[in-house]
């Protein structure tokens, strides 16, 4: 039973009352002045302590006294002061509930950059087994280009069967070539094999370029175009001494020839 320290003590029994069981209003105790010393409760009152406590007025003393104002009002200030703790409970139960709102934001992005990072782990697994497949294939990739390497340089050498290489002729390619044009040809008996075709002397071009080197003079020819020549592997085509060189390097710069 809890102890109140603001009622009225009882002379005889040392108990404290509230105002509401005592009989006496707060006002009245405190009017009371030196005489609270000697103030008893209404049991201690009744109690047999003189001839007249077996009277009938004894039997009914001991009914409760009605409540007054002010014994309520105390009441309802003491169960004020024991609620008085909820208010701060309250708060903290809405900051832990922010807190746990955080904290499941946090673990949703915690979540998301997890599947974020199993993603680019799959695609880096990915190309690791597609590196890996590409670096047994590596060995049979080298095979092939050297297979197509050695072809190509027997390729080569086969296109060069019918070609020679002269050496030793103190002039430059270009004017050796120039000053052979002018013999306009060469018969074969200069080199003391018996009489046959002319021979001569003309840039080594691909297959393609000499293709393309017909057609220029084909086209030259109906044109009235005067030269057509190779320099440096270049065909070259010119209307008339005066007029500017065109260069032709493809089919489509024919149209140059008009």
């Amino acid at each position: 039973m809890d102890q109140f320290t603001d009622g009225a003590l009882c002379s005889l029994c040392k108990k404290y009352f509230d105002f509401a069981c005592s009989g006496v209003t707060e006002q009245g105790y405190r009017k009371l002045g030196d005489r609270k010393s000697t103030w008893r409760c209404p049991a201690c009152k009744n109690k047999d302590h003189s001839p007249k406590a077996n009277t009938p007025k004894a039997s009914t003393s001991t009914q409760s006294p009605p409540l007054s104002l002010e014994s309520l009002h105390h009441d309802l200030q003491v169960v004020l002061l024991k609620l008085s703790p909820l208010a701060g409970l309250v708060e903290d139960v809405k900051g832990i509930r922010a807190e746990i709102t955080n904290l499941q934001t946090s673990l949703n992005m915690a979540h998301e950059m997890i599947s974020g990072f199993t993603e680019n782990i799959r695609a880096l697994e990915t190309r690791v087994k597609n590196v890996e497949q590409n670096i047994e294939v590596i060995p049979s990739l080298q095979a092939e280009v050297a297979k197509i390497n050695q072809e190509l340089s027997d390729k080569e050498q086969w296109s060069r069967a019918n070609y020679v290489e002269i050496k030793g002729i103190p002039y430059l390619k270009e004017e050796f070539t120039a000053a052979s044009r002018k013999l306009k040809a060469a018969n074969p008996d200069l080199l003391g094999f018996p009489n046959g075709g002319p021979i001569y002397i003309n840039d080594h071009l691909t297959v393609q370029n000499k293709n393309l080197l017909s057609k220029a003079k084909a086209l030259a020819k109906e044109s009235n175009f005067q030269f057509v020549w190779v320099k440096h592997c270049k065909i070259m085509a010119r209307k008339s001494p005066t007029s500017p060189i065109i260069m032709i390097k493809t089919e489509r710069e024919l149209t140059k020839i008009k």
